[in-house]
Protein backbone atom coordinates (compact mmCIF):
# COMPACT_ATOMS: atom_id res chain seq x y z
CA UNK A 1 0.00 0.00 0.00
CA UNK A 2 2.68 2.47 0.71
CA UNK A 3 4.87 1.45 -2.88
CA UNK A 4 1.49 2.77 -4.46
CA UNK A 5 1.18 6.16 -2.61
CA UNK A 6 5.13 6.82 -3.01
CA UNK A 7 3.77 5.71 -7.03
CA UNK A 8 0.81 7.71 -6.82
CA UNK A 9 3.12 11.17 -5.52
CA UNK A 10 6.00 10.52 -8.34
CA UNK A 11 3.45 10.48 -11.23
CA UNK A 12 2.02 13.37 -9.68
CA UNK A 13 5.24 15.27 -9.50
CA UNK A 14 5.91 14.44 -12.93
CA UNK A 15 2.82 15.73 -14.23
CA UNK A 16 3.70 19.02 -12.58
CA UNK A 17 6.80 19.15 -13.81
CA UNK A 18 5.73 18.60 -17.47
CA UNK A 19 2.73 21.27 -16.60
CA UNK A 20 5.98 24.24 -15.62
CA UNK A 21 7.63 23.41 -18.96
CA UNK A 22 7.26 26.59 -21.08
CA UNK A 23 6.13 25.73 -24.60
CA UNK A 24 8.26 26.87 -27.48
CA UNK A 25 7.25 29.78 -29.71
CA UNK A 26 7.32 30.63 -33.11
CA UNK A 27 10.44 31.77 -34.76
CA UNK A 28 10.48 35.51 -35.16
CA UNK A 29 9.92 37.13 -38.70
CA UNK A 30 12.45 39.13 -40.51
CA UNK A 31 9.28 42.32 -40.26
CA UNK A 32 9.22 41.43 -36.75
CA UNK A 33 13.09 41.57 -36.47
CA UNK A 34 13.11 45.13 -38.58
CA UNK A 35 10.66 46.57 -36.38
CA UNK A 36 12.41 45.49 -33.32
CA UNK A 37 15.77 46.54 -34.44
CA UNK A 38 13.48 50.14 -35.09
CA UNK A 39 11.83 50.76 -32.34
CA UNK A 40 15.25 49.61 -30.08
CA UNK A 41 17.38 52.64 -31.79
CA UNK A 42 14.58 54.93 -31.39
CA UNK A 43 14.18 54.41 -27.75
CA UNK A 44 18.22 53.68 -27.09
CA UNK A 45 18.75 56.40 -24.72
CA UNK A 46 15.78 55.23 -22.53
CA UNK A 47 16.62 51.28 -22.82
CA UNK A 48 20.69 52.01 -22.26
CA UNK A 49 20.38 54.11 -19.62
CA UNK A 50 22.78 53.21 -16.32
CA UNK A 51 21.05 55.63 -13.79
CA UNK A 52 18.49 54.29 -12.07
CA UNK A 53 17.35 57.67 -10.33
CA UNK A 54 16.63 58.76 -14.05
CA UNK A 55 14.74 55.99 -15.20
CA UNK A 56 12.27 54.16 -13.27
CA UNK A 57 11.95 50.17 -13.22
CA UNK A 58 8.19 50.58 -14.41
CA UNK A 59 9.20 53.21 -17.39
CA UNK A 60 11.62 50.33 -19.08
CA UNK A 61 8.85 48.04 -18.64
CA UNK A 62 6.60 49.97 -20.25
CA UNK A 63 9.05 51.41 -23.24
CA UNK A 64 9.28 47.57 -23.67
CA UNK A 65 5.62 46.81 -23.64
CA UNK A 66 5.44 49.26 -26.08
CA UNK A 67 7.98 47.92 -28.40
CA UNK A 68 6.23 44.44 -28.02
CA UNK A 69 2.73 46.53 -28.98
CA UNK A 70 4.88 47.50 -32.57
CA UNK A 71 6.21 44.62 -33.14
CA UNK A 72 2.62 42.75 -32.93
CA UNK A 73 1.23 44.99 -34.89
CA UNK A 74 3.43 43.22 -37.64
CA UNK A 75 2.96 39.49 -36.66
CA UNK A 76 1.13 36.95 -36.27
CA UNK A 77 2.11 35.87 -32.52
CA UNK A 78 1.49 37.37 -29.81
CA UNK A 79 4.71 38.25 -27.84
CA UNK A 80 4.72 40.29 -24.57
CA UNK A 81 7.04 42.88 -23.44
CA UNK A 82 9.43 40.42 -21.43
CA UNK A 83 9.62 38.06 -24.35
CA UNK A 84 10.73 41.23 -26.69
CA UNK A 85 13.80 42.00 -24.10
CA UNK A 86 14.68 39.08 -23.91
CA UNK A 87 14.86 38.17 -27.90
CA UNK A 88 16.94 41.52 -27.69
CA UNK A 89 19.18 40.62 -25.09
CA UNK A 90 19.54 36.76 -27.73
CA UNK A 91 20.46 39.00 -30.77
CA UNK A 92 22.95 41.29 -28.64
CA UNK A 93 24.47 37.90 -27.64
CA UNK A 94 24.77 36.44 -30.77
CA UNK A 95 26.09 39.54 -32.93
CA UNK A 96 28.65 40.05 -30.00
CA UNK A 97 29.62 35.99 -30.36
CA UNK A 98 29.62 36.23 -33.89
CA UNK A 99 32.07 39.34 -34.11
CA UNK A 100 34.19 38.38 -31.89
CA UNK A 101 34.58 34.76 -34.33
CA UNK A 102 35.49 36.94 -37.26
CA UNK A 103 38.60 38.83 -35.44
CA UNK A 104 42.02 37.45 -35.54
CA UNK A 105 43.64 35.87 -32.25
CA UNK A 106 45.92 38.13 -30.70
CA UNK A 107 48.61 35.04 -30.51
CA UNK A 108 48.22 35.11 -34.59
CA UNK A 109 48.50 39.23 -35.05
CA UNK A 110 51.70 38.92 -32.93
CA UNK A 111 53.08 36.26 -34.84
CA UNK A 112 52.39 38.09 -38.31
CA UNK A 113 54.42 40.79 -36.84
CA UNK A 114 57.26 39.37 -35.89
CA UNK A 115 58.48 38.89 -39.54
CA UNK A 116 61.63 37.08 -39.96
CA UNK A 117 63.11 40.48 -41.86
CA UNK A 118 65.80 42.01 -40.16
CA UNK A 119 66.79 46.28 -40.46
CA UNK A 120 68.66 47.48 -43.09
CA UNK A 121 70.91 48.85 -40.62
CA UNK A 122 71.51 46.21 -38.61
CA UNK A 123 72.79 44.63 -41.22
CA UNK A 124 75.32 46.82 -42.03
CA UNK A 125 76.39 46.56 -38.27
CA UNK A 126 77.03 43.06 -38.37
CA UNK A 127 79.49 43.36 -41.63
CA UNK A 128 81.12 46.05 -40.04
CA UNK A 129 81.75 43.99 -36.60
CA UNK A 130 83.29 41.06 -38.59
CA UNK A 131 85.41 43.34 -39.99
CA UNK A 132 87.12 44.94 -37.33
CA UNK A 133 87.43 41.49 -35.31
CA UNK A 134 84.72 41.29 -32.99
CA UNK A 135 82.79 37.65 -33.22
Amino acid sequence: MADMSSSQTSNSNNMNTAAKKRKRGPNYTASELAVLEEEFSANRSLLESNLSDKVTHAQLKHCWQQIADQVNSVGHHFRSGTEIKEKWRQMVKKAKKEFSSRRIPRKQVAEDLHVTRRPHHLESLRCTRTLLGFP
